[in-house]
């Protein structure tokens, strides 16, 4: 360090690619222990303690009631709210036909039925075929 206090850097100190253990603080005589970094340092160490004292007093202080308390009561508040709900008039008025669940599935059971009749047709007219009966 100059008397200037400005820092001049000097790279061909380190060593040429050799790994080197001094510290660069030692190296270029920075105040690493000063009075002011010192202070800083405590400072910062209040600060934090500080923070975590008002970070617990926040979280467990309260005992967690409050918070507690209240999502209960946002839960009782909703819990007899009537949404409204489709009646089946109502389905008939949007849609203007009455909906029937079973519908499909009478559908899909039609479909599965006359798919098993057409591939047992198929196998039966297989077979006279080759008995030699032919129908």
């Amino acid at each position: 360090m100059d008397g200037n206090g400005n820092i001049q850097l000097d790279p061909d100190v380190i060593g040429n690619g050799e790994r080197s253990r001094i510290p660069l603080s030692d190296l270029y005589e920075l105040p690493v222990f000063a009075f002011d970094t010192e202070q800083k340092a405590r400072q910062s160490c209040t600060e934090e303690t500080q923070r975590m004292k008002r970070i617990r007093r926040e979280v467990f202080a309260s005992d967690g009631r409050e918070m507690e308390n209240a999502y209960l009561s946002g839960i009782r508040s909703r819990l007899f709210e009537t949404a409204p709900g489709l009646t089946v008039h109502e389905g008939v008025k949007e849609t203007g036909t009455v909906q029937k669940p079973w519908l499909s599935v009478e559908i899909i059971m039609i479909g599965w039925t006359a798919l098993i009749l057409g591939i047992w047709r198929l196998s039966y007219r297989k077979a006279l075929r080759k008995k030699g009966v032919r129908k």
